[in-house]
């Protein structure tokens, strides 16, 4: 057998070290190889705010500045969204015969939006790396204080990066509560497209929600998007179901294919930016207000658990 020399090995070993800034809310986790670079903002809501292969930047994130904490309230640049992605209309929503009224954060249109926390600080609880892979795991945990979503739970956030060029975020939802909780779950990130235009998407888009007034969905059509297509000039701000939990994004750099299997039917979001630098592709178990239309919303029962992945595969074009 081949063994690898002590040199060799350790430059293709994947390392995690902690950057600490002046403000906390810039701590960062860096997770390296010889081939890969991630960070993650644990108290930005455990987000992931760079990945890199091939030195080929993936994520379009933040910069580790107070200009960068302005960007991210502004876009919500990969931010974990729980217990519900994208809008709830008028902040409000009905459970277990009683109503909830939640802050209203998206002040255009007068929703709340993206969930409960984007904002929260995660703390570390695991760290593995190894040749062949590194993985994170961090946890937030909820005592029911919101008035807007009085709820107790526990949430962790899974991240794991191999060489190969893959990468996994898995959500696990424990309910701490004595009553079922309501609850659907998101990811916001934003791939780096360079050439938007020359970009193409194919999504296996089953519906297209329309939203005709305060971008809350009030009805559904076919979908009429090509299997793939070029972005060109297209512009988004749209959310399907999809007949199949998977979608690929191509650009001049890489190929990213994603998948994100919830069991049951599956849920993607997608909005261009003004700048067409990148474009935001979001995984969603629910649709947008789902608290008010049922439409993929969970309902967890007291002591139990439920899990979610989504799985990357990128391949580079260097």
């Amino acid at each position: 057998m081949t063994r690898l020399k002590p040199d060799l090995y350790l430059d293709n070993m994947w390392k995690i070290r902690e950057i600490n800034h002046e403000n906390r809310l810039l701590n960062q986790i860096h997770l390296y190889s010889n081939r890969m670079s991630c960070k993650i903002f644990p108290n930005l809501g455990g987000s992931l705010q760079q990945m890199k292969i091939d030195n080929i930047d993936l994520i379009d994130g933040i910069s580790a500045d107070e200009k960068g904490l302005e960007d991210y309230k502004n876009t919500f640049k990969s931010s974990i969204l729980f217990p519900f992605p994208n809008r709830i209309k008028d902040g409000r929503y009905e459970f277990g015969e009683k109503s909830y009224q939640l802050d209203i954060n998206d002040t255009y249109f007068g929703n709340a939006i993206h969930g409960l926390v984007y904002d929260q600080s995660f703390t570390i609880s695991k760290e593995l790396s190894n040749p062949e892979k590194a993985r994170l795991e961090m946890k937030f945990k909820s005592e029911g204080k919101n008035p807007g979503y009085p709820f107790s739970y526990e949430l962790v956030l899974i991240y794991e990066f191999w060489n190969k060029g893959e990468a996994n975020l898995t959500f696990k939802v424990n309910n701490l509560d004595h009553r079922t909780i309501p609850f659907g779950m998101g990811w916001h990130p934003y791939f780096v497209a360079g050439n938007l235009a020359g970009s193409s998407l194919s999504i296996p888009a089953a519906d297209h929600f329309i939203c005709p007034e305060k971008m809350i969905p009030e009805e559904k059509e076919e979908a009429q998007l090509e299997s793939r297509f070029l972005l060109e000039d297209k512009r988004f701000d749209d959310g399907y179901s999809l007949i199949k939990p998977n979608c690929q994004f191509e650009t001049e750099a890489y190929l990213l294919e994603m998948t994100f299997d919830t069991g049951k039917e599956s849920f993607l979001q997608v909005y261009t930016p003004e700048h067409r630098q990148s474009i935001a592709i979001e995984p969603m178990t629910c649709v947008t207000d789902a608290f008010n239309n049922g439409i993929g919303l969970e309902a967890l029962d007291s002591g139990t658990e439920y899990q979610w992945t989504i799985q990357m595969r990128f391949k580079t074009k260097s």
